[in-house]
């Protein structure tokens, strides 16, 4: 499995912090992590006070783009901006797969955005609202 289908299990997975992830984040992955989470918020202007207390009703332009920046870099957005659902449900195997296929299940007909930064918002407000125990915006 490639690296960043590694990344994709944190992506909507338990509320952490940027030095603290989730305990189920292998510790070989944090560096990864890290440096994605680094790229975007260069890219969009996002700070990391702005993500480590991040509530899902900020849909500031930079909060939403940086998620359309982590779904585009952990492939579970498309270069043309659809949310690429074959790589989601591939991402891993066993307890984690069934948590998120449920939210996934949920979020099939979300609405997309007028812009891809928030149809990227909009993915990730429907899997909060799907599993609100379980997401986090890395």
């Amino acid at each position: 499995m490639m690296i960043n289908h590694h990344f994709l299990i944190c992506l909507f997975l338990v509320v952490g912090a940027y030095a603290d992830l989730p305990d189920f984040v292998p510790k070989e992955f944090h560096d990864w992590i890290f440096s994605m989470r680094a790229k975007c918020i260069k890219e969009t202007g996002v700070t990391e006070a702005d993500i480590d207390s991040y509530v899902i009703s900020n849909n500031a332009q930079p909060i939403m783009c940086y998620m359309k920046c982590m779904m585009l870099e952990s492939k579970w957005m498309t270069s043309n901006h659809q949310v690429n659902y074959d790589v989601i449900e591939n991402v891993v195997q066993g307890e984690l797969q069934k948590i998120l296929i449920a939210a996934l299940d949920k979020c099939r007909n979300f609405p997309d955005g007028k812009d891809p930064c928030e149809t990227a918002y909009n993915f990730n407000v429907c899997m909060q609202q799907a599993d609100p125990v379980h997401y986090f915006l890395p």
